[in-house]
């Protein structure tokens, strides 16, 4: 299995590890490793309100009162933890390096890590960070790595993944065609990308032009499936499979090859 090497999210060159810090050989930056774990926040105007709410949410994501929050949203169809992971499992057959982008504590990504395939978490909230560590040192998990950074600037050289997966995040970027490019940099071509999202579907509050207003208070714009492919089609993926329950959906997308 190939292992990745970490690059500089600013200029896209090489880190080189310096004691507890990661230094860029070409325009010198340098990031922290805090606690084990790469950060690079460091240059990042980041959205204090953001960190604190998902830091709050860490404490109970993976509780399992708060899967009622998710059948809120999209409705008594939406799957358990444990049928979404079963899906993108079936979804991701595949062996080599995965990205799991905006990855909270690892939820839909940690029974992918094996002896054949390493997961790279990024998520920006060093308490999700933190609550993945205890459940893959609980777990007994290896082949799996967290990263502290924005998806928007992957510390990742080019064409270094062999698939992905984007779980409950596409409806939080403010750019999601930029997100999807800065993912679709770091895939191989053809490489596969496992989306799970809510969408205006027939669910939940989402159903209800009142509930995607409560949504959009907490920070979510909430597509209709047709925007979603058009996202999609923009940042250069391609094979748009939606399969869909109230208002979540779960589809897998290949990022196309390089013309």
């Amino acid at each position: 299995m190939a292992e990745v090497s970490l690059w500089c999210p600013a200029c896209k060159d090489r880190l080189n590890l310096d004691n507890d810090f990661l230094k860029c050989q070409n325009c010198l930056n340098i990031y922290p490793i805090k606690n084990g774990i790469p950060y690079f926040l460091k240059n990042v105007k980041s959205d204090k309100a953001s960190i604190i709410k998902f830091n709050i949410l860490a404490q109970v994501y993976e509780l399992f009162e708060y899967s009622w929050y998710f059948k809120f949203f999209s409705g008594v169809e939406c799957p358990t933890r444990t049928e979404l992971r079963e899906m993108i499992g079936g979804l991701f057959k595949i062996k080599g390096a995965i990205l799991d982008v905006s990855s909270g504590p690892g939820t839909l990504t940690r029974h992918l890590a094996n002896k054949d395939s390493k997961v790279f978490a990024v998520d920006y909230s060093m308490e999700m960070i933190g609550k993945g560590l205890g459940y893959i040192k609980r777990d007994g998990i290896e082949n799996y790595k967290f990263l502290c950074s924005i998806v928007e600037s992957l510390p990742f050289a080019n064409q270094s993944f062999d698939g992905a997966v984007m779980g409950f995040a596409l409806y939080l970027y403010k750019d999601p065609v930029l997100v999807l490019k800065e993912i679709k940099r770091v895939l191989k071509p053809g490489s596969k990308l496992v989306v799970v999202t809510f969408f205006n579907g027939n669910g939940g509050i989402l159903k209800y032009d009142f509930g995607r207003f409560f949504a959009s208070l907490k920070g979510m714009r909430i597509y209709k499936i047709e925007e979603i492919k058009e996202i999609f089609k923009k940042a250069g993926f391609s094979e748009f499979n939606p399969k869909t329950y109230g208002s979540l959906m779960v589809f897998s997308t290949v990022s196309k090859q390089l013309e």
